[in-house]
């Protein structure tokens, strides 16, 4: 029967998901399983049994006008769904796995690179040394999101429409997306908690009371919470191929009545859309810039409670 599901599913794909189709596409399904058990009780192999139901059922074209989907079927005649292949696949999620490494490794270079002049600003002799290594890793860190950019241009094409996957490639990136949520948590719990514990260097180097010392400490705090901020990016690229793949049977087939993802709030105007995209990543940004440069955090998590407000209030009057 799955693979009688599969083929259903694919004879479904281009067309629109709408109450009209769920509901022919759930009649048609319904009369495969019927038909196939009644082979099965004749005493027919289940191969026999699936070949003689994709030969009866799986022409649409001839049973649009049963289904009543001949209008549906005439109006999208000419969209056809590109379906992506195991290798092109397999191709994005190492891409995909690559490019959050590097956009981690970037940002611990943009980060770590204020520790040069922290851990020496003390040592006249290596100021200008510092200086210039702090330069050197921004410009390192840059190079790495330009080169990242230019390797995952090639996959812009799936966020333009017109491709999706399969029910069985469905099935088998969901199983290995859930497998790997344990890994996300992991890295997602220790790069918080070195972004925590990213205090006690420099409070326990003051107490030495020694210029070098205590510069260290700032150094070393930098260089913790660059860690920590890396693992965390990192923690949020372990899926992520996998959720872009599996949304890309939601708009526009029937492809999502098997894709489960969470739905996300989204606005009428295009463009504010994507600016709120970018709202939580900002305030996150900020309560870890405040936070870490007061060192009050048992204030500043009010920004979240003011952020939520803020958030629903846009969200009432752009709506």
């Amino acid at each position: 029967m799955e693979t009688i599901k599969n083929y259903l599913e694919s004879m479904f794909m281009t067309l629109p998901n709408t109450a009209e189709v769920n509901r022919a596409k759930m009649e048609l399904g319904q009369m495969m399983e019927d038909k196939y058990n009644e082979l099965i009780s004749e005493g027919k192999s289940e191969n026999e049994a699936i070949g003689i139901v994709i030969s009866e059922f799986g022409n649409l074209d001839e049973l649009a006008e049963d289904l009543g989907l001949r209008a549906v079927m005439s109006d999208y005649s000419d969209k056809n769904v590109r379906v992506l292949g195991m290798d092109e696949i397999e191709a994005f999620i190492e891409d995909c796995t690559r490019a959050s490494k590097m956009v981690a490794i970037a940002v611990f270079l943009f980060i770590a690179s204020c520790a040069f002049p922290a851990a020496f600003s003390s040592i006249n002799v290596m100021e200008t040394i510092s200086i210039v290594m702090l330069f050197v890793c921004i410009a390192a860190g840059v190079g790495i999101l330009i080169f990242r950019g230019a390797e995952m241009k090639k996959w812009e094409f799936l966020s333009q429409g017109g491709v999706g996957i399969d029910y069985a490639t469905t099935q088998t990136l969901t199983s290995r997306r859930d497998a790997k949520i344990g890994t996300k948590a992991s890295f997602l719990a220790i790069g918080i908690a070195l972004c925590i514990l990213s205090v006690i260097p420099p409070i326990f180097l003051e107490d030495f009371h020694m210029g070098v010392m205590e510069d260290m400490g700032g150094a070393l705090f930098l260089i913790v919470v660059a860690i920590g901020v890396a693992l965390i990016i990192i923690s949020s690229g372990v899926t992520a191929a996998f959720d872009k793949l599996l949304s890309l049977n939601e708009d526009g087939t029937v492809g999502a009545t098997y894709t489960k993802k969470g739905k996300e709030k989204t606005y009428s105007n295009a463009k504010f859309n994507k600016i709120m995209s970018c709202y939580w990543p900002t305030v996150s940004c900020i309560y870890l810039a405040v936070s870490f440069v007061t060192f009050d955090w048992h204030i500043t998590w009010i920004i979240w409670p003011i952020a939520g407000i803020v958030n629903k209030l846009i969200a009432t009057m752009i709506d």
